[in-house]
């Protein structure tokens, strides 16, 4: 959630800014407090912002060639509340991987150098029970017998490219690795209720 979805809206009111007006027969104050309020009392703040950073919701690995499509899938994915860290090649990714704790890897399997089926194979042997999301646009093979072989090779999920949010959220919330491990838990299923 960004800093200005948690803030009041507000209005400029020359020099002072208060508080947009409530709908329609909703109180803007305290009952018994004047209709049009002075200004708050020196040393009294005029919004309350909270500092308080929240954690994201889970660490994600991006590895797409496609510039373009990689800024789409991170800015879906970091509106999510992910925070995500991304590679241009599958090589790039492994290496990533290597050296980083991640929650889940999102990988395009169509991608000039190592692809993305090698990328997850390599992934997986690196951390098989990392979740993996594999993405399919056109390529050498269908999109439909790509995201096939993913699955066969250990993604946990196929998605076609384009790929939209509602897709890619409905992924990450029926998943149980979407709680952040901050490198500090281990990234082992939930236990049954």
């Amino acid at each position: 959630m960004s800093l200005s979805s948690r803030l009041p809206i507000l209005e400029s009111t020359g020099t002072d800014c208060a508080p947009a007006p409530s709908p329609a027969g909703a109180p803007n104050a305290p009952p018994g407090a004047p209709e049009h309020p002075s200004k708050p009392p020196l040393g009294a703040p005029a919004v309350a912002i909270s500092t308080e950073m929240t954690e994201p919701m889970a660490k994600i690995l991006l590895v797409d060639d496609e510039a373009e499509t990689r800024a789409n899938l991170r800015a879906m994915l970091e509106l999510m509340g992910h925070e995500v860290r991304d590679a241009a090649e599958g090589r790039d990714g492994c290496l990533l991987a290597e050296g980083q704790l991640f929650d889940c890897a999102v990988v395009d399997i169509f991608m000039p150098g190592m692809d993305g089926l090698e990328t997850i194979q390599i992934l997986k042997s690196l951390r098989p029970e990392l979740p993996v999301v594999a993405l399919a646009g056109e390529g050498r093979i269908s999109p439909d017998l790509a995201c096939r072989l993913a699955l066969a090779l250990g993604a946990d999920h196929a998605l076609r490219k384009p790929v939209d949010t509602a897709a890619l959220s409905a992924v990450f919330d029926s998943a149980s690795w979407s709680v952040p491990s901050g490198g500090a838990r281990p990234h082992a299923p939930a236990p049954a209720p």
